[in-house]
């Protein structure tokens, strides 16, 4: 017999079961069980946005990971669940533990986070890291330069949409200056979905070779940067991220700059974020 036969067939007889049901849970009945939700971390807007956008969208899997809730009903652990369901205004499917002790919550949520480059990795994706993090950057791009979570399925939506990705992840390999995958999605949606490859692979062989022409946006930007970390400059990643977008938009208009200024705020010029 199988170990998982064993554990299952064991069940039954161990000193005490913990009752837990499989239950589609209703935004009213989120709200319902919110309120015993009086002890607990602090929300995260982000996560329940997050959250809420998967079940919109029909992206929330079943994955046995459950709300527990302690022998007098009080919420220890789905808050950011429940939360996103009355956000998206939809129901979802969710394993309930009831019955658990109040001191369980102490050391719930502690074990090592399943990363997406993690899940990439058993995939057998290559670049999984780099792949992960330019996903990360692609939604945000979609959602309008958000700096808002990301979540897993919606990094996986990506890769489903967007297969040639995993090209632009290899091309920028060696790159410096900026981030591979940031380069990564600039050299992406500049050749696939802005159908520029030629000004793409151009932009991605300065920050390659550090090969340019003067007054080469490309190549001003990447000089920047190397001085600021030089210097030990701190710079954001938005702020990295905005004026990496600011330089492709010179670059691919052929404008020429010989310094890059920072910017508070950027869009890839002509891009439909639909696409994405």
């Amino acid at each position: 017999m199988a170990v998982a036969e064993r554990i299952h067939s064991s069940t039954a007889k161990t000193a005490r079961a913990v009752p837990a049901n499989v239950v589609t849970i209703t935004p009213k009945m989120a709200e319902e069980m919110l309120g015993k939700n009086v002890k607990n971390r602090r929300v995260s807007k982000r996560t329940v946005d997050a959250y809420a956008r998967d079940i919109a969208a029909g992206n929330w899997r079943f994955t046995g990971e459950a709300i527990k809730l302690s022998r007098d009903g009080t919420m220890l652990d789905g808050q950011h669940r429940l939360l996103a369901c009355i956000k998206a205004e939809q129901p979802f499917t969710t394993l309930v533990v009831y019955d658990l002790e109040d001191g369980a919550q102490d050391v719930m949520d502690t074990g090592r986070l399943r990363t997406f480059a993690d899940a990439l990795t058993i995939r057998g994706q290559a670049f999984a890291t780099r792949m992960a993090a330019t996903c990360t950057l692609m939604t945000r791009v979609k959602h309008g330069y958000s700096r808002a979570c990301v979540t897993h399925a919606e990094q996986m939506a990506i890769i489903q949409r967007h297969p040639g990705l995993n090209d632009s992840a290899h091309i920028v390999e060696g790159c410096y200056g900026i981030s591979p995958s940031m380069l990564a999605c600039i050299h992406y949606i500049g050749a696939k979905l802005l159908d520029n490859s030629p000004f793409a692979n151009e932009f991605v062989t300065v920050f390659v070779t550090g090969n340019s022409y003067d007054g080469c946006a490309a190549h001003a930007w990447r000089e920047r940067v190397m001085r600021l970390k030089a210097a030990k400059t701190p710079i954001t990643h938005q702020m990295m991220f905005n004026c990496s977008i600011h330089a492709w938009n010179l670059f691919a208009a052929s404008k020429t700059a010989k310094f890059i200024r920072f910017q508070d705020s950027v869009e890839f010029d002509g891009l439909d974020l639909s696409v994405i």
